[in-house]
């Protein structure tokens, strides 16, 4: 910390975790002051899975995600009721 102004985390974080609403979060915590700066360490192996939403029947490509295992089931579960709620019967 400099002068309680700066502060300078170091994280090891997979860019998928990023990409999902962090940035947005992180300058609405900070009222746009704080700003975001990464840089690509490796690549690693995961387990990912293909979530693909079908609406009757159909697969739609604008509802196909990438999803780490572990999240799958919630993932799907949660995205799967914000879907219920917004689409029309």
């Amino acid at each position: 910390m400099n002068n309680g102004r700066v502060i300078n985390l170091t994280y090891d974080l997979p860019l998928s975790e990023m990409i999902t609403d962090f940035f947005d979060q992180m300058k609405s915590l900070s009222q746009g002051y704080a700003s975001l700066d990464y840089e690509q360490d490796r690549y690693e192996i995961a387990d990912i899975r293909l979530v693909v939403f079908h609406l009757n029947g159909d697969p739609v490509d604008a509802l196909s995600f990438l999803v780490h295992e572990s999240r799958l089931v919630e993932f799907s579960k949660g995205y799967a009721r914000k879907l219920k709620e917004i689409l029309p019967p």
